[in-house]
């Protein structure tokens, strides 16, 4: 990226004797164009961009917004999760969830499949269970 800084410089009093008045013309014009050169219209001290430093800067915009497209990809959202039918039921002394499952399961089902449905529905980490726990049960399938 290329810029250009202006600042006053100091001059003495014999190099401003030396140095020819502006012509009335031109006088603050680019080449007596009739428009203010760049030096005219920024101010002394200003960082001033050239016509190259202005592409490079819409260059990596462009990138950055096709980069931001990019990273956040398309978002679709799939079909909504099936919901499961589930009932109410309150653990008896001497329940298993294996004997839970296979009374909810259907013949051709996989039991160890049905308890990890029950464990996951319920937020069990494992098979024991107490008498007078609440779970929910998938309603019978079979």
């Amino acid at each position: 990226m290329s810029a250009t800084v202006s600042w006053p410089l100091e001059v003495t009093g014999a190099q401003r004797a030396a140095t020819p008045a502006p012509r009335a013309a031109s006088a603050g014009c680019a080449e007596g164009r009739g428009r203010p050169s760049d030096a005219a219209r920024t101010p002394p001290g200003a960082l001033r961009l050239t016509r190259r430093g202005r592409l490079v800067l819409a260059v990596l915009a462009g990138l950055l917004a096709c980069a931001g497209i990019v990273a956040t990809g398309s978002a679709q959202a799939g079909s909504p999760a099936r919901g499961i039918e589930v009932t109410r039921h309150v653990v008896e002394p001497g329940e298993t969830l294996w004997r839970l499952a296979d009374a909810v399961a259907d013949p051709r089902e996989d039991l160890r499949d049905v308890v990890q449905e029950i464990e996951r529905l319920n937020n069990l980490e494992g098979a024991g269970l107490r008498a007078g726990d609440v779970l929910l049960l998938p309603v019978a399938r079979g």
